[in-house]
């Protein structure tokens, strides 16, 4: 009978420190949740904050500029369902999108029509200037010889032009198909309209990163260090 009575004993505290046990762990489980809740609450009124700072900002800029930001993210602006273009539409789209950068906000690629077409628009110009100067090769030697330099000089301008257009495409970096990052030049401009719009106070490198990938359509974990470093000297 004793043995028996020692066995329920060792049943009864063993049971006992179970219990113990899981009342420990939902305690702890209790804890985390509220810490939890503490963290995201905190996180909200840090966002709120933030993008009331970025809208006071936002609204002391003229329409004009504003278009200009939207065009750089890419952030549609043009009008939806008879709604008319204002300057209060023009700021709640671009809080939205750099509040949560989303490819809903922007505007659908065109596709590469464009490089194409200022390529032929340069071919076209340099084929009419060798035009000009082989039409000009009958007049006099005097008038021809001023005239052929007058047209070279414009080839080599036109050329310049479509090799400065050329460049700045390439300078963009934007790949249709995500797979081309940009040049630091087109990472400067961005960085520049970064530190303009956003409160540095609040913005995290990690934002600026998400919001970067998001503008070039293109992983930037590569360029970090980059866009890192030209955030410290723009601002």
């Amino acid at each position: 009978l004793e043995r028996i009575k020692e066995e329920d004993q060792k049943e009864e505290e063993k049971s006992g420190d179970d219990k113990e046990k899981k009342e420990g762990a939902k305690d702890d489980a209790d804890e985390d949740a509220n810490n939890k809740k503490k963290k995201k609450k905190k996180q909200d009124k840090l966002d709120e904050d933030a993008e009331a700072k970025m809208s006071k900002k936002a609204y002391k800029m003229k329409i004009a500029e504003l278009k200009k930001l939207c065009d750089f993210f890419q952030v549609d602006r043009s009008a939806k369902d008879g709604e008319s273009v204002t300057k209060d539409v023009l700021v709640d789209r671009l809080l939205d999108f750099l509040g949560e950068p989303d490819e809903s906000h922007c505007i659908k690629p065109k596709g590469s029509s464009s490089k194409t077409s200022s390529k032929k628009a340069a071919a076209s110009k340099k084929s009419k200037a060798k035009s000009k100067k082989s039409s000009s090769s009958g007049k006099g030697k005097k008038n021809s010889k001023k005239e052929e330099e007058e047209e070279e000089d414009d080839e080599e301008e036109e050329e310049e032009e479509a090799a400065a257009a050329s460049d700045d495409e390439e300078d963009d970096g934007d790949d249709n198909d995500g797979k081309k990052l940009p040049s630091d030049k087109a990472l400067r401009k961005w960085v520049k309209a970064y530190v303009a719009c956003f409160n540095l106070d609040k913005a995290t490198t990690k934002h600026a990163m998400e919001t970067a990938s998001d503008k070039f359509g293109v992983n930037l974990s590569e360029k970090k260090r980059v866009i890192k470093k030209m955030l410290t000297e723009e601002m």
